[in-house]
């Protein structure tokens, strides 16, 4: 999707600003998945 260095700069830029918020989606979902597993069992 992005093309050369300006695109790789653009994707860098985008991955520090919301990487605080993938982190905690990331989270989120594994605390969903785990609630999942104990209701599985």
């Amino acid at each position: 999707m992005y093309s050369g260095l300006g695109g790789q700069l653009h994707a860098n830029e985008t991955l520090q600003a919301f990487g605080p918020h993938f982190i905690f989606l990331r989270e989120l979902i594994n605390a969903f998945l785990c609630k999942n597993n104990y209701a599985l069992y």
